[in-house]
This record gives structure tokens, sequence and C-alpha cells, in this order.
């Protein structure tokens, strides 16, 4: 979250490094910072760092609240009271140690707070957790600053730490300007055509008109997606188009061989180019680019061109994994046979033209 703000151009980012010693103290260190910020401030809290903005967030100067699968207690509520009422799955993996601090344990860190996490890099974490003191959990919040704040909130379905019934409860107590469950919401796509009117259709896609074949197309459709959401995280050319060339190779002049080229390579070529800038910033992202068994598997006479340009874009994929692989980019071919699509079975498809 703090890289993505950043990279939108938000420049005053702070983290409060709380005391962890009472929820009074976390609060007043959060009005501490809060106080030396001029101008609008947004507080967001993730797991108990909810009840500490609910109770720090009602300085003049905070504008709104953001709770990403966190705590909201209301007035003289508790975060043990709400993990009583519905137990998180992990409950059990809390344990005080015996100066009174609650720890997770650190063989069920992973399981029970991070599982979407690697082995590494959530070992990391449970060593270094930091643990509040345990009778934190028992202190009552007094006035709810999202009583009187817009308030965000972001649902984990798979939370462990805190119920995610529990999580919903909670944001709709507070009638949340928007409540989101980003697992639920799945993927958000971003598809180009040159005629939209069968994507419109379809739940969850945003259609693009524009020629994906025209020189510019493959970026303007990227950038459509960046432009909205900030980001791609997975790159899937499916582009694609096949003429039968029954007259064989002496039969196929360079134009079509460059028609070929165009629509199965030069596409995906392109739109890979536009997204790799952004991935690379983050360090993370999938291209999946749809080959062919015509460009190793069962290369074809008649369609000779379409399997150049697929073989083509199999290399191309391979070059990229190999460059941008260490770069956190994944980068994968299929090559799918013969399929139910209007490519293959509908009027002058493939199987119409044999």
């Amino acid at each position: 979250m703090i890289v993505e703000l950043d990279r939108r151009g938000y420049d005053s980012l702070h983290a409060v490094e709380n005391p962890l010693t009472s929820l009074a103290d976390d609060a007043r260190r959060t009005r501490q910072m809060v106080g030396q910020v001029e101008g609008p401030v947004v507080l967001v809290g993730h797991s108990y760092g909810g009840a500490v903005i609910t109770e720090a967030g009602d300085m003049p100067n905070v504008a709104a609240l953001v709770f990403v699968a966190a705590f909201a207690p209301d007035a003289g509520e508790t975060l043990g009271a709400i993990t009583g009422q519905m137990p998180p799955a992990a409950a059990d993996a809390i344990a005080p140690d015996s100066d009174g601090y609650a720890w997770i344990a650190q063989d069920r860190f992973r399981e029970s707070f991070c599982q979407d996490l690697g082995a590494e890099e959530a070992l990391a974490m449970a060593v270094t957790q930091k643990a509040p003191v345990a009778s934190t959990f028992g202190d009552p919040i007094t006035a709810p600053a999202w009583r009187s704040k817009p308030s965000w909130y972001q649902v984990s379905t798979e939370d462990r730490m805190i119920h995610p019934d529990n999580e919903r409860r909670m944001a709709e107590r507070m009638d949340a300007r928007q409540t989101v469950e980003p697992a639920a919401e799945g993927a958000l796509v971003f598809a180009g055509s040159r005629s939209v009117g069968s994507l419109a259709e379809i739940d969850g896609v945003t259609p693009v008109a524009g020629d994906l074949a025209d020189a510019a197309g493959p970026a303007a459709l990227v950038g459509r997606a960046l432009e909205e959401h900030g980001r791609v995280d997975v790159l899937v050319n499916n582009v694609g188009a096949v003429k039968q060339r029954l007259e064989g190779f002496l039969g196929t002049d360079d134009e079509e061989f460059e028609w070929a080229l165009r629509m199965n390579f030069f596409i995906a070529l392109r739109a890979t180019r536009a997204a790799l800038p952004s991935m690379v910033e983050r360090g993370s992202g999938a291209i999946v680019n749809v080959a062919s068994v015509n460009a190793f598997f069962e290369p074809d006479a008649g369609v000779l061109d379409y399997g150049a340009a697929k073989a083509a874009l199999v290399n191309l994929a391979k070059s990229l994994s190999q460059e941008f692989g260490p770069k956190g980019i994944r980068v994968n071919s299929v090559s799918p046979g013969p399929v139910a699509t209007d490519l293959w079975l509908g009027e002058g498809g493939v199987a119409d033209t044999v």
C-alpha cells in the first residue's frame, strides 16, 4: 500500500510506531503524529490498528478513516469482546508470554496471519513481530471516531485473526462509505476489441474499443487499465487470427506472412512492452501468451504463417522470462489445439474452410 500510494503521488506518508503498552498509549502517540501534519489526514489501520484509529481519529484534521481487515469497536467495546462473539480460525495461535505480551506462535504465524506469503518472508515476520501487552485487548473504546468521520472498510475473506463475518458486521455498523471484499470481487478485466457489444454483457469486464492491430492500439488498452486502477497484475495476450493457406508455402506471399505476424505476434509484443514498466516498478506481475500447437508440436502447412508467428511468440516468452523472471515477473505460454470458438467452428472459420 505504501509503495502504491507513493507511486500515485502521495508524498506525505507516515507509519506510527505504537508503543503497544495500552490502547490509550497507542492513541496518544497517533494523535501526536497527526498533530505534526499540516492539512487533512487519512488514518489507515490494519487489525489492532483499527482500534487505534477508532480511538485517535477524532482530531479536527482527520478527514477519513480506512479499516483494512481491522477492528472497529464501538463505545465501551473491547477487542476481546469482539473476538469472543465470533472467534476467528486462528484464535488459539495467540498466547501471552511470562511478561504479559501477546504473541502469535512462530510455528503458526504463516498459517494464521500471512498465509499468502512465502515461507521465508513469513518466518522473518514471525520473528520480528511486535507484541502488544495482552491487557490491551481489554481496553474499551471511549468515543469511536467512525461515528463522525467518513470511513471505508476492506474485508479479508480469508482472515484467520478476525472472523470475516465480524469484519462485515463492523463495516455495516459504521455505515462505511464503501465496503470491499477483494476475493469476492475477483479480477478486474479490461478487454480490447474493435467491437465491444458482446463484451459489455460480461460481468466484471470493462470493454475498451480500439483496433489492436494498429501500432498504438495495445498501448492504449494497457494505458486505460493503468489510468483507472494504477496497475496491471496479469497480461493475457490472447489475440489470434488465422487463414487457411491451401496453396501452401509457395502460394503464401510476404503480405500474408506480415498479416499473420501483425495479428499473432506484434499485438502481443506491443501490449507486453506497454505493461512491463509498471510490473517491473512493483516487482511483480504475470504475462501469459496464448500460442498454438501449430507453433511446435503440430506444424501444419495449411496455416504455416500462423504457426510461424505463434512460434515467434513462444520464443519471445522464453526470452522475457529469462530477463524479467529475476525481477519478479512470470512469463508463460500455453499452446492449445483446436477449441470451440468461432475462429475454428464459426462461419468462415478453419473447420468451415477445410
